[in-house]
């Protein structure tokens, strides 16, 4: 297994991958996520298996939904908005997840401030 460094986590993209786990705890305020394929972009330039990270301890969070005409705030009614994509992301000050969604499949924006990132390479890409 392989941690990422914080510079490789800000190169990290998830082209083409499949979201395997998605568990958001907003009161414990952690997110668990793996995806099946992930790629580190700048100097290594490589892709990569099965990734797993963390985000938690976010000073703030907003989840919003894409209805078609307007971004709608839904963090009263997570149930399906489980991503199974992701596909934009950014890791910094501001942490932002956005894809499809199991249950509706809308467009889905994630925004956490000021949260710790983790990444672990669970598996290699051969």
């Amino acid at each position: 297994m392989e941690y990422l460094t914080q510079k490789q986590i800000s190169n990290l993209t998830f082209p083409d991958a499949d979201v395997i786990k998605f568990e958001l705890d907003l009161e414990n305020k952690v997110l668990q996520c793996s995806t099946d394929l992930s790629h580190i972009s700048g100097d290594e330039n490589r892709l990569v298996g099965t990734t797993h990270f963390t985000v938690k301890n976010w000073t703030s969070v907003t989840i919003q939904e894409w209805d078609g005409e307007n971004f709608i705030n839904i963090e009263n009614r997570l149930k399906g908005s489980e991503l199974k994509d992701i596909g934009e992301n950014q890791f910094g000050k501001e942490t932002i997840l956005k894809g499809f969604t199991v249950g509706t499949d809308f467009w889905t924006e994630y925004k956490f401030v000021d949260a710790e990132v983790s990444v672990e390479v669970l598996s290699q890409k051969p």
